[in-house]
């Protein structure tokens, strides 16, 4: 059986694609923009990164060129405060020799990077250069976020938004019209895809 956690972020980029007030929930700025699911970080000053940092979710703003990560963690396992901390809020190292940054994504967007913070981090699609905005947006389940509520959140710095995906779905619509956007996230020639 597919799980959220499989489809989540083409979910989010579906809903925010296809919904004014799911973009009004998210958004920094008023603007044509369109919702990537894992557009690769390019580069942050003379640093590159791994093949394997992807945003989730990169909310491209056209006019502005900028771009708001959203990472969506939606499992329910190990999210507590102290384990997400640990998992994924340790600061990134960079390999000199290499002249790129490692560590989780969460953290990169998080800042806890071996450069200045100031620095911008850039995203490429369709030929054009986004700069990452300082904000971004982190998605988690409705009993995760109430668990850090009564718990204590992870160290997250304040330029992180928490939301949590049942709003989201919440603010899409209905349950028919959810259901209907999983189908269409999920349909497809598999086939094909995967054998062609």
């Amino acid at each position: 059986m597919i799980e959220l956690t499989h489809i989540g972020e083409a979910l989010i980029a579906e809903m925010l694609n296809s919904s004014v007030k799911v973009r009004e929930l998210f958004c920094i700025e008023k603007g044509d923009m369109v919702a990537v699911p894992e557009i690769p970080l390019v580069k942050c000053g003379q640093y590159g990164f791994d093949v394997s940092h992807k945003i989730n979710v990169g909310l491209l703003i056209h006019d502005s060129r900028k771009c708001l990560p959203i990472e969506a963690k939606l499992g329910a396992d190990r999210l507590d405060r102290e384990s997400f901390d640990k998992r994924f809020l340790r600061p990134c190292v960079s390999a000199r020799e290499e002249k790129r940054i490692t560590g989780s994504m969460t953290a990169i967007l998080d800042r806890k990077i071996p450069v200045s913070a100031d620095e911008k981090i850039q995203v490429v699609y369709k030929e054009n250069s986004y700069a990452l905005t300082q904000e971004w947006v982190l998605v988690v389940r409705e009993k995760v976020l109430a668990s850090w509520v009564s718990n204590g959140r992870p160290s997250l710095s304040p330029n992180c938004r928490i939301i949590a995906m049942e709003n989201i779905v919440s603010v899409y619509g209905d349950a028919a019209a959810f259901n209907a956007l999983v189908s269409k996230v999920i349909s497809g020639d598999y086939h094909r895809q995967w054998f062609s």
